[in-house]
């Protein structure tokens, strides 16, 4: 399956495929030199195969770019959820004083 990077992994080096791929299933073809990356009807990519490892081929086609989700539709301002008052509980309310003497205890 191709992530969302649209960077396949064969053999420890990562070949770039159309973003439209990420998330579906590739058919992968070695060949001595080259590497085919496929589709069911769509065109073959081909990469000059990668020599070593963790290496990243490079993208020879048209420009890639992702597409970007669509904003949540905003309803008006944000409403506050009244169940969260009773999951936060109640703050405790100290003098000043008594964080004073933690800091004194502190530096001894």
């Amino acid at each position: 399956m191709v992530p969302r990077n649209g960077l396949v992994a064969v053999e420890a080096n990562r070949y770039p495929v159309p973003l439209s791929w990420a998330g579906l299933q590739v058919r992968v073809h070695l060949f001595a030199e080259e590497i085919l990356l496929g589709r069911d009807g769509e065109d073959l990519i081909r990469h000059l195969r990668l020599a070593g490892k963790h290496q990243v081929a490079r993208w020879n086609g048209p420009p890639r770019s992702a597409r970007t989700p669509a904003a949540p539709a905003v309803g008006g301002p944000p409403q506050l959820d009244p169940a969260y008052l009773g999951i936060a509980g109640e703050v405790q309310v100290r003098p000043l004083g008594f964080y004073e003497a933690i800091a004194a205890g502190v530096g001894r």
